[in-house]
Order: C-alpha cells, then structure tokens, then sequence
C-alpha cells in the first residue's frame, strides 16, 4: 500500500474505497447499498490488520462526506481512533504525530451524535 501522509485519504487503499464510493453513487447506489457493496468488494482487506483501519475510517468519512452515517460504521471508526491506528508507514515525528492527531480528534468530533 503507498502511503503519502498522515490523511485519512493518503494511502492507496482508502483512495481506492472513495473511487468505489462514488462510482457506487454515480450509478444510483444509495449511501447504504454502496456502503454493503464496497463492504463485500473489500471482503478479505476489512479485517486486514494493515488495510483494515484505513477502510473502516475512509468509508466513515465518505458517509460523513454525504449527510448519513451508519450506526455500525461510526462505532466501527470510532474503535479504530480509539486504538490509535497511524500511518505506520510513514516516519514518525513531531509534526506527523501531530498532524494525525489533529486529523483524529477532528474525526472523532464529526463522528460523536451531539
């Protein structure tokens, strides 16, 4: 997987779900449907240790991205930010630890019904 940055969308993977997504939208797929669909293309990365966090959170987004997001979705990102899951991939400094934490904490706000 190519990793760029400490984004939710800067790795191969969670660009590869957004394309899935909004194909899935263009072709007149509701947010759900494209969800479920996306959820079996990925079948065998969801539970990939190093796949898998980057999935869960990329979808979370998308479905904030468009007004709705599934109950099973956020409690599935919100475990993933929990669990702390960086970019591994990348040097860890200062600035990158910070910058993903600035880019969680926004998440995790977005993510929690007020």
């Amino acid at each position: 997987m190519g990793v760029r940055g400490m984004g939710i969308f800067d790795n191969d993977i969670a660009l590869d779900l957004r394309d899935g997504f909004t194909a899935a939208l263009a072709e007149g797929l509701l947010v759900g449907d494209a969800t479920e669909w996306l959820q079996t293309q990925y079948a065998e990365a969801w539970d990939d240790h190093d796949d898998g966090p980057h999935l869960r959170l990329a979808l979370a987004v998308l479905q904030l991205e468009h007004g709705t997001v599934q109950s099973r979705v956020r409690a599935d990102a919100l475990t993933m930010l929990a669990q702390g899951h960086p970019n591994e991939w990348l040097p860890v400094s200062a600035d990158n630890l910070a910058e993903r934490q600035r880019i969680v904490d926004d998440m995790r706000d977005r993510l929690i019904p007020r």
